[in-house]
């Protein structure tokens, strides 16, 4: 199992995402760390780059969407994220 220490900033890591955060952004686990990742949805699997580390949760920024959730829903505006 990774900790923070395992875990360095630039990494890149799959996450299924799982939950919302009270903020929006998704929520993914890898082993028994959490990440939070802005920009996801439920069911969405990522790959993201890890920004930042604590001792059992840290936060990534979304580089792809691997694959996408049924409930993702594509903005009607192409400058929407």
């Amino acid at each position: 199992m990774k900790t923070d220490k395992n875990y360095k900033k630039g990494e890149m890591i799959t996450v299924d995402i799982t939950d919302f955060g009270e903020n929006g952004e998704g929520i993914g686990k890898t082993d028994a760390f959490t990440w939070f990742i802005k920009d996801t949805v439920i069911g969405d699997k990522v790959i993201a780059k890890v920004m930042k580390t604590k001792k059992s949760y840290g936060y990534a920024r979304l580089e792809k969407i691997v694959k996408e959730s049924p409930d993702r829903v594509r903005a009607k505006c192409p400058v929407a994220r």
